[in-house]
């Protein structure tokens, strides 16, 4: 809870225009809903226990600081790689984590049509940062949310 806690203030404090600019791409307003988690690769990597757990991997290896920075590359790769992550801005170095509660949820149930309180709006375009999404796990929420949808009616 406190990285989360950290990551929020993290991401409401730097990029504000950049928060608002994703939540407009998938369909959310603002204040409907928490915002999604924008931060900057640098901003992990500084971050003091992350660096401690990350240092005491590497630490028995010839280079740690350099395999230390390769750890966390090779993280952010592979969450990307699996639709966890998304470059959101290269310019800015922005991540924006693919959260289910913060973007998948919202996405899905815009892209149907619907919002959380029911009223029919226009359909949205797929953003970016869903294509990187494996098309199962999309499916499968949207699987659930309609139940949910249904169970709740």
């Amino acid at each position: 809870l406190d990285c989360e806690s950290e990551l929020r203030h993290i991401s409401s404090c730097l990029n504000q225009a950049a928060t608002e600019d994703c939540m407009d791409l998938y369909g959310a307003e603002a204040n409907s809903m928490p915002p999604p988690f924008l931060f900057t690769f640098q901003s992990i990597c500084s971050d003091a226990r992350l660096s401690s757990i990350a240092r005491s991997l590497v630490s028995s290896t010839n280079l740690p600081d350099a395999n230390m920075h390769r750890l966390f590359q090779k993280t952010f790769a592979a969450m990307s790689k699996d639709g966890l992550l998304s470059l959101y801005d290269p310019g800015e170095d922005l991540y924006l984590l693919v959260s289910c509660n913060r973007v998948l949820e919202p996405f899905l149930k815009r892209s149907k049509g619907m919002d959380d309180g029911g009223f029919v709006r226009p359909n949205i375009p797929e953003p970016f940062f869903i294509r990187s999404v494996p098309r199962k796990r999309l499916n499968e929420l949207a699987s659930y949310l309609a139940t949910q949808q249904s169970g709740s009616v």
